[in-house]
């Protein structure tokens, strides 16, 4: 069953920013935040696991709906 048909808000936006090592992250089929490179802790420039986990940057404000 799709999270729609479930009664809950979908996953938007899919992709955004990690807010402490700026790779992209989405949600995981559990809903927690992973990077794509499916690592759920951030890597610094070198590569080494640093000590935060994927979270999303603030996200900009929602476009007006349209009438």
């Amino acid at each position: 069953m799709s999270q729609a048909r479930a009664g809950l808000s979908p996953p938007y936006p899919r992709v955004v920013p990690c807010r402490h090592c700026g790779l992209v992250v989405l949600r995981d089929i559990d809903g927690r935040w992973i990077h794509a490179s499916l690592s759920y802790a951030c890597r610094d420039g070198t590569g080494a696991v640093a000590g935060t986990t994927a979270e999303p940057a603030a996200l900009p404000p929602a476009p007006p709906a349209r009438a």
